[in-house]
C-alpha cells in the first residue's frame, strides 16, 4: 500500500509530551492520521522515548484538532489506569 503524507496539520505541548499530528491518505482514499510524540511512551507510560508513532483511520472525520485533543485524552485516561 502507499500513502500520501500531506505534513504536520496540529501540534500540541501537553504534559511533559510534544505531539504532531500528520494527515495521510492511502491509495483508495481513506483518511489517516499519524500522531507522532516524544516524552512519555502511549505504550508503556513508565518509559520516556525520544520519539514514537503510531497511525489511525479518520472514522469519524474529525477535524485535525479535534482528532489530536481526543489521542491526548486516551493517553491521558491510559496513564491513569
Amino acid at each position: 500500500m502507499h500513502y500520501k503524507v500531506r505534513g504536520v496539520v496540529a501540534e500540541e505541548t501537553d504534559n511533559y509530551r510534544r505531539f504532531w499530528l500528520y494527515q495521510v491518505s492511502d491509495e483508495i482514499g481513506r483518511e489517516w492520521y499519524v500522531v507522532v510524540g516524544a516524552g512519555k511512551s502511549p505504550f508503556k507510560p513508565t518509559m520516556k522515548m525520544r520519539a514514537w508513532m503510531y497511525g489511525k483511520e479518520n472514522d469519524l472525520g474529525h477535524a485535525p484538532d479535534r482528532f489530536l485533543r481526543d489521542e491526548i485524552d486516551e493517553q491521558h485516561a491510559a496513564d491513569a489506569r
